[in-house]
C-alpha cells in the first residue's frame, strides 16, 4: 500500500521543472521508502558476503588436491621431461586434505606402446599434506667388457615414454616424457 502510495506521488509531484528537492519535501513517505530499501539492501548483501566468505575458506581447507611430477633427483624435486636411462626416473606426488588408506597405480608405456612396469604403492594419508613417490629403474643395461657404456640393448628404451597415473583405480593423468641412452 505504501508502495503505491509513493508511486502516486512520485506520478503527482514529478515534472520536468521541479527538483528533487522539491520532490522530496512535498513527499514525507519517501524518507521512510528510501530507509525501507537501504535497510533490505544492507541485509541482503551482507548476508552474501558472510557465506562467500565461508565458501572460501571451506574451499582452501577441505578440497582434495594433488601434484604429481617426473624428477631424475628427490633432493632438488625439478621436474623434467627428459632423462637417462642410466638413472631412475622418480615420479614425486604430493596430496594434500586426502584421508585415509589408497593406492596408486603408475603404469609405465615404453616407446613402442607397450606397458614396460606397473608399480602399486599403499600409502596412508594421516597429515595434511602427503608426499611419496614411485620409481622406474633400467636394470642390466651394461656389457661386462665395457661397463660405462650402455649395451645394444639398450636401444629399446630410447624415445617417447609416458606413464599413466590411477590413484584407487581411477585415472588421474597421463604423463609423457623422453628417455636417452649414451
Amino acid at each position: 500500500m505504501k508502495v503505491e502510495l509513493f508511486f502516486q506521488a512520485l506520478t503527482k509531484y514529478s515534472r520536468p521543472t521541479s527538483g528533487p528537492a522539491c520532490f522530496f519535501k512535498k513527499n514525507p513517505l519517501c524518507y521512510s521508502f528510501l530507509l525501507y530499501v537501504f535497510i533490505a539492501c544492507f541485509v541482503l548483501f551482507s548476508n552474501q558476503i558472510s557465506h562467500a566468505d565461508d565458501l572460501k575458506t571451506d574451499s582452501l581447507t577441505s578440497t582434495p588436491a594433488y601434484s604429481a611430477f617426473l624428477t631424475d633427483s628427490l633432493e632438488e624435486k625439478k621436474p623434467k621431461r627428459e632423462f637417462s636411462c642410466m638413472h631412475r626416473i622418480y615420479l614425486y606426488f604430493s596430496w594434500r586434505n586426502i584421508t585415509g588408506t589408497h593406492e596408486i597405480t603408475a603404469f609405465w608405456i615404453n616407446p613402442k606402446g607397450r606397458q614396460q612396469n606397473q608399480i602399486n604403492l599403499k600409502f596412508i594419508a594421516d597429515k595434511p599434506k602427503v608426499e611419496n613417490w614411485v620409481a622406474l629403474e633400467f636394470n642390466n643395461l651394461f656389457n661386462e667388457k665395457y661397463p660405462l657404456v650402455p649395451d645394444i640393448s639398450a636401444a629399446k628404451f630410447v624415445g617417447k615414454w609416458q606413464v599413466k597415473i590411477l590413484l584407487d583405480g581411477n585415472l588421474l593423468e597421463t604423463k609423457r616424457f623422453l628417455v636417452n641412452c649414451g
